[in-house]
Order: C-alpha cells, then sequence, then structure tokens
C-alpha cells in the first residue's frame, strides 16, 4: 500500500491554520470581550491549548519553509537552464564559417530580421539546421525557389553581447 504523504502535509497545514487559529483565540482572546466565563476552562486546559498550538505553529512554520525552498528550486533550475540555452546559442555562433558570417554581417547591422531563404543555398540550409534563421510558416513561396523567413531574435541578442563572433578571419 502506498501512502501520499504530500498530500497528507496538504491536509495536516490546512487543519494545522485551523487548529492554529482556534487555539490562539481561546489562550490568548481577552475574556473581558467574550459574552460568557471561559477562564476556568483556560486555566484548567491551557497547557493541552497551548500544545496545541505550537504544534500547529511549527506545521504551519514547515510548510512555510517548504513552499520557499521549492520556490527557490525552481527559480534555480530555471536561471540554469537560460544559462545553458544562452551557452549554447553563443556556441552556435562561435562555430559559424566565413560564409556564414558573411550572410548573417548585413542583416546584423541593418538590423534586418526578414529574410528569402533560398533551398538550394547551403549556407542557408546549415543557418537554418543551427536553428539561427527559420521559415516562415505556411506555404508562401517567392521568385526563383525562395521562401520568406526571418533571422531569430536571440541572435541578435547574443550578437549584441559577442560582437565578434562576426569578425571575419583573413585568408
Amino acid at each position: 500500500m502506498k501512502v501520499d504523504f504530500d498530500i497528507l502535509f496538504y491536509i495536516s497545514a490546512r487543519v494545522s491554520l485551523a487548529l492554529l487559529i482556534t487555539s490562539s483565540l481561546l489562550l490568548f482572546f481577552p475574556l473581558e470581550w467574550l459574552p460568557f466565563d471561559f477562564s476556568e476552562a483556560r486555566t484548567q486546559y491551557g497547557i493541552y491549548l497551548f500544545l496545541v498550538f505550537v504544534f500547529s505553529a511549527s506545521t504551519i512554520f514547515s510548510y512555510i519553509i517548504k513552499w520557499v525552498m521549492e520556490s527557490c528550486k525552481k527559480l534555480l533550475a530555471n536561471q540554469a537552464q537560460k544559462c545553458a540555452v544562452n551557452k549554447m546559442h553563443a556556441d552556435l555562433l562561435k562555430k559559424l564559417s566565413d560564409d556564414e558570417k558573411q550572410f548573417l554581417s548585413p542583416l546584423y547591422e541593418k538590423r534586418q530580421n526578414s529574410i528569402m531563404i533560398s533551398l538550394n543555398n547551403p549556407i542557408h540550409k546549415r543557418l537554418q539546421t543551427a536553428g539561427i534563421i527559420s521559415q516562415a510558416k505556411g506555404t508562401s513561396y517567392g521568385s526563383c525557389g525562395t521562401f520568406p523567413g526571418q533571422v531569430n531574435l536571440w541572435v541578435y541578442e547574443v550578437l549584441d553581447k559577442h560582437p565578434k563572433y562576426l569578425t571575419i578571419k583573413q585568408k
């Protein structure tokens, strides 16, 4: 038999919150404001009410700690994933050939995003395979076997940080 403790913990957190509120009202609510006399029951059962108060407060506190830890873990995982993707993009642009750099340089200088992609051009195919340029969705067809496409926006973001990736090696 498998017991799912997460569900039990969430239920106990709700019950602990209700017990915390109830026990704190019974322990700390001023007697003058009550329409009945509760002082005898408070002195007789006060230690039990206090134990319930402490136990429910510690359960609520542990729930809050668990929530903070899970939130931090998610945030750190997202940051690590973004870092890995940015490193992969930078590596892709770092390893471009001179022909690919010559194709991207005027586009980067003009900030031109829309381009015409030729399926017969090997440079376009390599850039498309690497995910640097992408063909537009749909069945649009240009002249002479070209298709509308675009330079992905992350390319410009990486090149803004590292413009040296477009420098062409002298032969």
